[in-house]
């Protein structure tokens, strides 16, 4: 499962374009900068051979008046051109732009943070903030595999997340898992395809396929990837000693009744890696979460990632509050639900009331409450030792 050669010409395309699409400034300066330049020494070789330039001498446009005018050298003795400086001033102002642009590249978008160097037997997990109605989590083990789950709303602030997390050599993802079949999981991810080579593809399939859902498997055939189904008891071998196990949906989906919706069938997943357990419930529904609280299944981890509508409360009173208060963790992570947050749904989840704080849910769980749309993109680093905050 290793990453593309940098050699590797579809690659450096992909990586060009995104470049472009994050700083057209930057790269129309450049451009600029470089067509600047080669007029430039053009037009000093035509002064020194003391020909004419071989463009238009008479009407509106005469270039030869650029290299014959009282204006086109420097005053002083030599008559220097004043298309000497002019290289200098190209030269300086394309530097600046290259450099500037390497910067973009190697730090990733909006300032964000550079990816540190692959340190030995250090694994990441960073949930990504990819603003309103979505969320992404990226996960980078310290064997070299990278796994998406779910691509958020929009595909620029999802490739942004991601060049703030990956090493800007690493144009691979070995895995992705969607694990929400509405538009504001799907689409970030119809659009990195386009971007990143994806080795493998997963989902839980359904039983009334949507045109955003069609459009992702459609996504995934064109990139290149081995689609598989996953559903309960499945398990996902990332590498040697990390694994993504599937507590949801059954292997039969639900049918939409009895209190059963299409986000009964969500994915919910348990990530198993050296010093760290994940249970991953997304936008899960009360109806899975109930199912899954009495199901037996141990649920204890040391992180819960969760997804609400901005602005929802954390209710402790149902079947979330059931499976937190089962799984135990240090740490509860709420990302944004994959629903666009002025829909009448978000509305009616939020209930008119104002969000203030996980204070009191914090306290009942004994946990940290962090949210990515208050925080930012949440990380997490670590190995068998241990994990932290950061990095």
């Amino acid at each position: 499962m290793a990453g593309l050669p940098a050699t590797d010409f579809e690659s450096l395309g992909a990586r060009l374009w995104l470049l472009t699409r994050r700083a057209p400034g930057l790269v129309a300066m450049l451009l600029m900068a470089l067509a600047g330049l080669g007029v430039s020494i053009y037009l000093t070789t035509v002064h020194y051979q003391g020909v004419a330039p071989v463009c238009s001498t008479t009407g509106l446009i005469d270039c030869a008046r650029v290299t014959s005018s009282s204006f086109s050298v420097l005053p002083g003795p030599g008559k220097i051109p004043i298309t000497i400086p002019g290289m200098v001033w190209f030269v300086v102002s394309g530097g600046m732009a290259l450099v500037a642009l390497l910067a973009i590249s190697l730090l990733g978008a909006s300032g964000a943070a550079a990816p540190v160097l692959a340190e030995k037997g250090v694994s990441h997990l960073s949930f990504l903030n990819v603003g309103p109605g979505g969320s992404a989590t990226l996960i980078r083990l310290a064997s070299g595999t990278a796994v998406l789950l779910d691509g958020g709303p929009d595909g620029p602030a999802l490739e942004g997340a991601l060049a703030g997390q990956l090493p800007f050599w690493q144009h691979t993802l070995d895995l992705v898992v969607l694990t929400d079949h509405r538009a504001g999981a799907i689409r970030g991810l119809d659009d990195a395809a386009t971007h990143v080579r994806i080795t493998q593809a997963a989902d839980a399939g359904t039983l009334r396929p949507t045109r955003e859902y069609l459009a992702w498997r459609d996504a995934m055939t064109h990139a290149g990837a081995a689609y598989t189904q996953i559903r309960e008891g499945d398990q996902l071998r990332l590498d040697d000693t990390s694994t993504l196990t599937v507590l949801a949906p059954p292997q039969t989906l639900y049918l939409q009744r009895q209190g059963a919706t299409s986000a009964s069938d969500d994915l919910i997943l348990r990530l198993d890696t050296p010093g760290l357990r994940v249970l991953f419930l997304g936008a899960a529904d009360a109806f899975a979460l109930d199912a899954l609280a009495g199901s037996g299944e141990s649920l204890s981890a040391d992180v819960v990632e969760l997804a609400l509508v901005p602005g929802e409360a954390l209710d402790l009173t149902g079947a979330l509050g059931d499976v937190l208060r089962l799984a135990h963790p240090r740490l509860v992570v709420v990302c944004d639900a994959p629903i666009a947050p002025d829909s009448a749904t978000a509305r009616r989840r939020v209930h008119g009331e104002t969000w203030t704080s996980d204070g009191d849910a914090a306290t009942a769980l004994g946990a940290l409450i962090y949210r990515t749309s208050e925080a930012g993109t949440i990380s997490l680093s670590g190995d068998a030792n241990g994990w932290s905050l950061g990095g």
